[in-house]
């Protein structure tokens, strides 16, 4: 806080009794000016507060101690003036439009997150339900079966395999060799000749055409 004599002269300049102080301040820069205000409220001369420095007219405003329409007064003044009549107006301005585009930022930011988490819910949703064509979801179908794998080869080098790595499924006839990279069954198709399930199928189809050759020689012997 400034001294007594420091208000009563503040309040002397503003009234026009400092005209060869506001000449010689009106070169220098705004932010090595010393300032004067009056809070909110303030009357007569212990109301009047500076003089205080340009950073600190920042700090104050920074704070809301001072705003648009409070009296300021610095010796390159004629007078009393609201801060936003002032030159202190363009340094408000631009620190509370900073202050909105800060606050822009933080909704813009909530707002995506909450845009990005119904988005994430949305595709779960989807992927999870799938609708049933009356608006109710039911859940998705089961995946199909996986495809069978298999490998091609010589009938010599599945035969060359360890008997206990390798079989002949009994269901389909085909040959079974284990994968040890996968860890899995695999169906082995021969390279250089039929498979077992076809090579049963016609040992099978030439035993029922001999059995049918020999039925019809008995009933025209009969």
């Amino acid at each position: 806080m400034a001294s007594q004599e420091s208000h009563a002269e503040a309040e002397t300049a503003a009234a026009g009794g400092g005209d060869a102080a506001q000449a010689e301040s009106q070169d220098v820069p705004m932010e090595m000016q010393q300032w004067f205000f009056h809070p909110e409220g303030g009357e007569g001369d212990q109301a009047v507060v500076g003089p205080v420095t340009f950073q600190h007219v920042m700090t104050l405003l920074k704070s809301g101690e001072i705003y648009a329409e409070t009296p300021v007064w610095s010796p390159s003044l004629p007078g009393w003036l609201r801060l936003r009549e002032s030159p202190l107006k363009d340094v408000y301005q631009k620190m509370h439009a900073e202050e909105d585009d800060e606050d822009e930022d933080m909704v813009g930011e909530a707002g995506g997150h909450g845009q990005a988490n119904g988005v994430t819910a949305a595709a779960a949703a989807s992927s999870s339900h799938v609708s049933n064509g009356t608006g109710g979801p039911h859940h998705a179908p089961s995946p199909a079966p996986e495809e069978e794998q298999t490998a091609r080869m010589k009938r010599a080098e599945y035969e060359a395999v360890d008997e206990k790595l390798r079989y002949i499924d009994p269901m389909d006839g085909k040959p079974k060799m284990f994968n040890d990279t996968t860890m899995q069954w695999i169906t082995v198709i021969f390279t250089d000749g039929p498979q077992p399930s076809e090579e049963s199928a016609k040992s099978g189809g030439a035993s029922a055409a001999a059995a049918a050759s020999s039925s019809a020689s008995s009933s025209s012997s009969a």
